[in-house]
């Protein structure tokens, strides 16, 4: 489990536009439960947000920065995630996975974006 926040401020009375001011949240956390020995159930969780504004370079077409332009955001992203591992010995594992992400900015004119996804990952270790 892990929380971490990171808050950014600066004025400035020089150079309006150099202002920043940005708080960013994440928590992540997970569970695994062994059944058996060869049995487990994962689960995890994640969350991250970010509200405020901070600035973005504008580059030309030789990738060199000419300026900076502001950029607001008000960012809600989370993915939650549950499985089942099957442990064939200390080396492989066979892990189901159900992913179900989302991602949300409404300062911008995108829709919300979200996805679920099924995997089956097949680990082996040399």
């Amino acid at each position: 489990m892990g929380y971490y926040s990171y808050q950014t401020s600066r004025v400035s009375s020089v150079i309006d536009f150099s202002a920043v001011d940005l708080e960013s949240n994440r928590f992540n956390c997970g569970l695994n439960i062994e059944l058996s020995e060869e049995f487990s159930v994962l689960s995890a969780f994640e969350k991250f947000t970010s509200i405020g504004y901070d600035l973005i370079s504008k580059r030309d077409v030789y990738d060199d920065i000419f300026n900076f332009e502001r950029y607001d955001v008000d960012l809600k992203e989370s993915i939650y995630a549950f499985g089942l591992m099957y442990t064939f010995n200390q080396n492989n594992n066979l892990k189901l996975i159900y992913q179900d992400y989302t991602w949300d900015n409404t300062t911008i004119e995108q829709p919300k974006y979200s996805f679920d996804r099924m995997s089956l990952v097949f680990n082996m270790k040399f």
